[in-house]
């Protein structure tokens, strides 16, 4: 199919298109980068089903939120396309850091763990998903619908799922379907 901006999965913040300290998956020359430590298995493999290639990047070491965005913005700034940004918990609170200096095509905010009363505002026109769990017992339903209306939408819920709801593969499938809807992929 035609080629299609990708993304990335940022746990800490940080990801990249291959490279040094990535690790990552094929596709059919589509692109959706990923890294999320323990969820990267199967972010990676559901990402590549549906033909994206896929990339992970640890996050840097000891950087904190400003260093954390600081590589996603790097990265982001050295790709050929507008990439989409998905982040989980604290990735999530790097995403929306992000997405206040990049323009980025979407962002998705899983299970976001953003403490913060306000966040940058968006850059660009792309849509946000923010998503996560009513049983999830690390960002409580309270903090999820704060953040979800910063960005003026209602959360996507997973009911009988926990934190680290991206281990199943519903929300997965949603988050990529999702961005398949937003045409931000296809």
């Amino acid at each position: 199919g035609a080629g299609a901006e990708g993304g990335a999965w940022a746990e800490g913040g940080a990801w990249a298109e291959g490279g040094a300290g990535a690790e990552g998956g094929v596709g059919d020359g589509r692109r959706l980068k990923a890294g999320a430590a323990a969820m990267a298995e199967h972010w990676l493999t559901r990402a590549a089903e549906r033909g994206y290639a896929a990339h992970v990047l640890v996050p840097r070491p000891g950087g904190g939120l400003r260093e954390h965005v600081h590589d996603v913005l790097q990265v982001a700034a050295s790709l050929p396309t507008r990439v989409v940004l998905v982040g989980h918990g604290e990735g999530a609170r790097v995403v929306a850091y992000a997405m206040g200096r990049y323009p980025a095509r979407a962002g998705a905010l899983i299970c976001p763990l953003v403490k913060d009363k306000t966040v940058p505002r968006v850059v660009g026109r792309g849509p946000v998903l923010v998503a996560g769990s009513p049983d999830d017992r690390v960002v409580g339903m309270k903090a999820l619908d704060r953040v979800a209306g910063l960005y003026g939408a209602a959360p996507l819920l997973f009911p009988g799922l926990g934190h680290d709801l991206m281990l199943d593969p519903e929300p997965i499938e949603a988050v990529l379907d999702w961005l398949e809807k937003e045409s931000v992929v296809r």
